[in-house]
C-alpha cells in the first residue's frame, strides 16, 4: 500500500483509539473481541467517526492477516463490518413548513429566538414569509 503522511499518521491515531477502546492486544483478537470493539464504537461516537474507525479496524487487520489490498479482500474475522454510511434522504414533508415555524414564533416570547427562527427560514427558503412579532 502506498500511502502518504498524513493517511499514515490519521490511521496511527485511530489505531490508538481502537486500542484504548479494545483495552486487549490487537495481535491475536478474536471474534467476541472485535464484536465488543465495535459495539463500544457504535454506543459512543457520531456515525462519521464510527465509520472512520471501523474502516480503520478492517484495513489493520487487512494489513495484519496478508490480504490483497488491491481486490479489497477482508479476513473473516472483520468481512462482516459494514463500513459504508448511508445518508439518509429528507422526504419534503420532515421538513419546515410556514405554518410550522409560525406556531414555533408564537410559542416563543423571546426576541432573539424569533429573530433566530426568522433568519433561518430565509436562509432555507427562497420564499420570505412575513411573521408576527417583533
Amino acid at each position: 500500500m502506498n500511502i502518504g503522511k498524513l493517511r499514515a499518521s490519521k490511521y496511527i491515531y485511530h489505531l490508538v483509539v481502537l486500542a484504548r477502546t479494545a483495552h486487549k492486544s490487537l495481535k491475536q483478537p478474536e471474534k467476541q473481541d472485535i464484536e465488543s470493539i465495535i459495539g463500544r464504537i457504535n454506543t459512543s461516537v457520531y456515525s462519521d467517526a464510527k465509520a472512520r474507525l471501523q474502516v480503520v479496524l478492517k484495513k489493520y487487520f487487512q494489513w495484519l492477516r496478508g490480504c490483497d489490498e488491491n481486490e479489497h479482500v477482508y479476513p473473516a474475522e472483520v468481512r462482516w463490518i459494514k463500513t459504508t454510511n448511508k445518508r439518509k434522504r429528507l422526504l419534503p414533508e420532515a421538513l419546515l413548513t410556514a405554518e410550522d415555524l409560525r406556531r414555533m414564533v408564537e410559542a416563543r416570547a423571546l426576541p432573539s429566538t424569533i429573530f433566530g427562527l426568522k433568519r433561518l427560514f430565509k436562509c432555507r427558503n427562497t420564499n420570505t414569509v412575513r411573521l408576527s412579532g417583533p
